[in-house]
């Protein structure tokens, strides 16, 4: 049953053309939109402050729930809970949000949800 369910991460990941995740749980909610939790295959972040990268975690952020472009005739939402690091190199500690390429951070919709409709 793992293979299988491995086959069918990949191709899922592979239709939604997101690099960087590996698709950890897929689900149909009630009004039948497709929700997809994925984590980040990449450990640690760059410091928003000094730039150094940190890899010590620190805890999640808040659940984000990120529309993606519809797959099958679905709309499709990202669940993630994006890990946290503090950067000990600067001064106060500031922790930083690890971001993908494809999301704005404090955006709704991934980049590529949100150029599609200006098609």
């Amino acid at each position: 049953m793992r293979a299988e369910q491995s086959v069918n991460d990949t191709i899922f990941a592979t239709l939604l053309n997101l690099p960087g995740i590996i698709i950890v749980q897929g689900d149909i909610d009630e009004p039948e939109n497709c929700l997809v939790k994925a984590e980040r295959t990449k450990e640690g972040t760059p410091c928003r402050v000094c730039g150094r990268t940190i890899h010590t975690p620190y805890g999640h952020g808040r659940a984000l729930k990120i529309r993606h472009l519809s797959i099958f005739g679905r709309k499709t939402y990202l669940v993630r809970c994006p890990p946290r690091y503090p950067c000990l190199d600067c001064e106060g500690t500031p922790t930083t949000t690890q971001q993908f390429s494809w999301h704005e951070p404090r955006s709704a919709p991934t980049k590529a949800y949100d150029e599609s409709l200006w098609l």
